[in-house]
């Protein structure tokens, strides 16, 4: 959704639609909202002081057991949920 609203923003329905046709050619797996998931995220809001996209993110990422890869220090509070893969910071 973050980078299709840049993508809106910069090239209006067709930069959307580029950038929504450029998803479905990459090797990933959509992650859907489930009741498990959304328990994981309601636990980790009422935990830590982070954003709410941030939640769902770090929730996905422990439901699904995986690494975090990120370029946000918010996430460090939550080091002992998930592995973190911190990429340079600006």
């Amino acid at each position: 959704m973050e980078a299709g609203y840049k993508a809106y923003q910069a090239r209006g329905e067709d930069g959307l639609a580029a950038l929504m046709a450029s998803l479905q050619q990459l090797p990933i797996t959509r992650v859907d909202v489930s009741d498990e998931l959304i328990a994981i995220a309601a636990r980790i809001k009422g935990m830590y002081r982070m954003s709410l996209a941030d939640t769902w993110i770090l929730a996905t990422a422990k439901q699904l057991g995986a690494t975090l890869v990120h370029k946000d220090p918010e996430f460090e509070q939550a080091a002992m949920e998930v592995p973190l893969q911190p990429l340079p910071y600006r």
